[in-house]
């Protein structure tokens, strides 16, 4: 069994309320498989994401994007070797990149709050949603930059595959300020975690099980482009895109999209106290 290098004193947060950076530090920095690798100080690309320190006319940084692409490539090929050749391969890929991606996006808005520093009067955006037994729920503007609302982002990547196909402009593609209220409504009930598939596809397993269990094998590829969650986002992205393009559109673009969505934003909730609360509970009901 997974054990967490912390335990997070969930008796002393207050629900909604922002994150001192001491406690993101102690739960993201504190766990060697689950939580953040790499050097304290920001890049250019946890700045971009910052929304307070974005300029009107911010790019990516080139460098990021590159190995972004390089990593997400190796990502798409990793995913097929790890997938049982019995289940529908497309469905199953686009359900665990898009968990890992998720969780990825969570990693990358966790160093972005970290980035900030001591002085800055503005709060650090990362607030814990609600917590239970299996860990804490996080939002804030820095989750959901990663996720979908910066203009480069783990959704701008898939949007741009599916639009690609000829489905449309994003606006039409999916509902994301839909799936966001859904998301936090049901963080701290039974419901959170549970995919909605589209209608005649069924959920290969459950999001949090994907990271759980297989991050630990793409993290080393992650690691190797780049020793700090600053592109892992937009890697799994690519790792998308690879997958949707080669997709032959047996799924609709729209399906698609909805997938990956559907297992990435619970993922982005969570960090390493919820994977190995997770994973204490699992095996003490095994």
């Amino acid at each position: 069994m997974l054990k967490s290098a912390v335990t997070p004193d969930t008796a002393t947060i207050t629900p909604n309320a922002v994150f001192a950076r001491s406690d993101i530090a102690r739960i993201f920095e504190g766990d060697p498989l689950y939580g953040i690798p790499g050097p304290k100080k920001a890049s250019r690309r946890f700045r971009f994401l910052s929304r307070k320190n974005r300029p009107a006319d911010a790019s990516a940084d080139a460098d990021v994007m590159k190995s972004a692409a390089e990593c997400g490539a190796e990502l798409a090929r990793i995913t097929k070797t790890v997938l049982s050749p019995e289940v529908d391969q497309l469905v199953s890929g686009l359900s665990l990149l898009g968990a890992l991606g998720g969780y990825a996006c969570a990693l990358v808005a966790a160093r972005a709050a970290l980035s900030q520093s001591d002085d800055d009067p503005q709060p650090c955006d990362f607030a814990v949603m609600s917590h239970d037994t299996f860990g804490n729920r996080y939002t804030g503007a820095h989750v959901n930059a990663a996720l979908y609302e910066d203009p480069i982002s783990f959704w701008s990547l898939i949007v741009g595959a599916a639009t690609k196909l000829g489905h449309g402009r994003s606006s039409r593609l999916l509902d994301l300020a839909g799936l966001n209220r859904h998301t936090d409504a049901t963080a701290q009930t039974a419901e959170f975690g549970l995919p909605r598939m589209p209608l005649g596809l069924f959920a290969p397993d459950l999001p949090v099980n994907f990271v759980r269990h297989l991050w630990p094998e793409f993290l080393p590829v992650l690691k190797r482009h780049s020793d700090g969650p600053d592109g892992w986002a937009l890697a799994f992205g690519f790792a998308v895109q690879e997958l949707i393009a080669a997709s032959e559109e047996t799924v609709t673009p729209r399906d698609m999209a909805q997938i990956v969505m559907e297992f990435a934003f619970p993922m982005s909730r969570v960090g390493p106290d919820f994977l190995n609360q997770a994973s204490a509970e699992a095996m003490a009901s095994a």
